[in-house]
């Protein structure tokens, strides 16, 4: 809903609760993307992927965050 800021807020109360939860990881990580938050977005892909989510939509956003990392 391009409401990213707010939806992290929201993310990170979900992960007070319950830190196992990949997709919310993978989430918030496509937020912080959005933002260009790219180094938080990294961290929380990766604990997503430590938590099992290895699917091609994670696959595909790290390589979207590397290739942005690459151009700096």
């Amino acid at each position: 809903m391009k409401n990213d800021i707010e939806a992290i807020e929201w993310f990170n109360k979900s992960l007070q609760i319950n830190l196992y939860q990949s997709h919310v990881y993978y989430r918030r990580a496509l937020s912080y993307y959005n933002l260009g938050e790219n180094d938080k977005a990294l961290a929380d892909l990766m604990e997503a992927n430590k938590l099992g989510l290895d699917d091609g939509d994670s696959r595909n956003l790290y390589e979207a965050i590397k290739a942005k990392k690459e151009m700096f």
